[in-house]
């Protein structure tokens, strides 16, 4: 994030950052998280995962329905930004 202010100045976006220890802030983030737990409980090591394996867990979450983007799935919202 050391580009943001390049960032938003490219693109128009303003970036936002969260207080240190507030996890209610990022509540996205933490529902992400739990849900790559499912796949890689804490006791997991990560450094034995393969790239196929992460490439097929991020489509699996992005390929999954959420109530915030109207039951579309990300990869569905993404394309439809994008058209």
């Amino acid at each position: 994030m050391a580009e943001h202010v390049r960032f938003s100045v490219d693109t128009g976006v303003a970036v936002y950052f969260c207080d240190p220890r507030s996890p209610w802030q990022r509540g996205s983030n933490e529902n992400t998280n739990g849900l790559l737990r499912q796949y890689f409980p804490k006791s997991s090591n990560l450094a034995t995962a393969t790239q196929a394996d992460l490439d097929a867990v991020a489509a699996e979450l992005n390929g999954r329905p959420r109530q915030t983007l109207n039951w579309m799935s990300p990869s569905e919202k993404l394309a439809e930004v994008m058209r």
